[in-house]
């Protein structure tokens, strides 16, 4: 009888009185503002090693070369390389900051890690914490640089900015990826992201140095040095890998866009997920239409799409919502270039109607002036 009661009060589970969150003031905020500012002027000294005048001065002095720059078109294309330099420094900064990091037995925010304590020589560990700092500066100075650079672009001013969720460094990773001149329809955008299920050309490499290299099948789409990309007459799936050909779209932009930008919008509550998301699970949930689940370790399924897994239905709902996101993009950034905007294939040919309605979304201007912008 005790041994049954004290199994009774072991498997007694305890309720945790849940946490409630207090709203800041408006004077914390400011407070934290404030202290935000001061350790990022802190941060630009210890990069710099200057004094407060010389780094207020050389900010200013690229700032106006920025501006400068982005007044003629090779200018742009230049600080779009820039930002994808510094798009791929950041992430490249902030793996090996995570790695360090593990090493430490702490995770991805600096905090300790739920694993058994690691016997490192305290000499050691300090020495590795100096490491760890030092790189986790290096990441947000490449982080501020890319601020300034994508706060000059007329699409973040004009767009983005008004979009809840998109913030630098996700804007940063598309506006260094996108070439808007030869994107002249969304569904080149949508293929480059790996939205496009539709069957397309193939494409192979071929390491030639021939610069007259004609391929027995297909035709040259690009040469480089030391290999060209032939095009092949060969069909195979726009948003998939298929065995023996290049990957037909940009995976790291894909999943910036569903890994970090999708959630980020939901999170937010951008309009784009009530317009598109929310609507679209639900639209998912309720439907009989047949599709094919792929979950890694089982075999494939073909059944509908009400009895797919919530999993399978959340992430092509969130494929719709920045589908549409790139869509409004490619319109704003396409006018704001002087360049033709051509409408969707389902506008076109299948009769389809852009049913979004306008929505005005407030943002503040470098000026301190809040302004509207209609996107949709």
């Amino acid at each position: 009888m005790k041994d049954k009661t004290e199994k009774a009060t072991k498997t007694t589970k305890t309720t945790k009185t849940p946490k409630v969150k207090v709203p800041l003031t408006d004077e914390q905020i400011r407070q934290r503002a404030i202290a935000k500012a001061a350790k990022a002027e802190a941060l630009k000294q210890l990069i710099y090693n200057a004094s407060p005048e010389v780094v207020a001065q050389r900010a200013e002095e690229f700032s106006l070369d920025l501006e400068a720059a982005m007044l003629t078109r090779e200018g742009r294309r230049e600080i779009q390389e820039y930002l994808g330099a510094l798009n791929a420094t950041y992430h490249n900064c902030q793996q090996q900051r995570v790695k360090i990091g593990n090493r430490m037995g702490l995770t991805a925010d600096g905090l300790k890690q739920n694993v058994p304590l690691r016997t490192l020589w305290a000499g050691g560990t300090h020495y590795l914490a100096g490491v760890y700092d030092s790189a986790y500066a290096q990441e947000k100075f490449i982080a501020m640089r890319m601020k300034e650079v994508v706060q000059v672009f007329p699409v973040w001013k004009e767009f983005m900015l008004g979009v809840k969720g998109c913030g630098e460094i996700s804007a940063a990773a598309i506006l260094s990826t996108i070439d808007i001149d030869r994107a002249d329809t969304v569904s080149k955008l949508w293929q480059l992201a790996g939205f496009n299920p539709s069957m397309i050309l193939g494409k192979i490499r071929v390491e030639t140095d021939d610069p007259d290299y004609t391929p027995k099948e297909g035709v040259v789409f690009e040469r480089r040095n030391g290999y060209v990309i032939v095009q092949t007459n060969k069909q195979v799936r726009g948003d998939r890998y298929t065995d023996g050909f290049n990957l037909s779209f940009n995976k790291a932009f894909r999943t910036q866009l569903i890994g970090v930008l999708a959630p980020s919008l939901i999170q937010m509550q951008d309009h784009y997920c009530f317009e598109y998301y929310y609507p679209e699970k639900e639209r998912l949930a309720n439907s009989s239409n047949m599709t094919t689940e792929r979950v890694k370790g089982r075999p494939d399924r073909v059944l509908m799409w009400k009895d797919t897994i919530l999993g399978h239905r959340d992430a092509a709902a969130k494929r719709k919502m920045i589908k549409m996101f790139l869509r409004d993009l490619y319109v704003v950034w396409r006018k704001l270039e002087g360049l033709e905007v051509r409408e969707t294939y389902q506008e076109r040919y299948l009769g389809h109607a852009h049913t979004a309605k306008p929505v005005l979304v407030p943002f503040k201007t470098g000026a301190g002036v809040k302004k509207e912008v209609a996107v949709a």
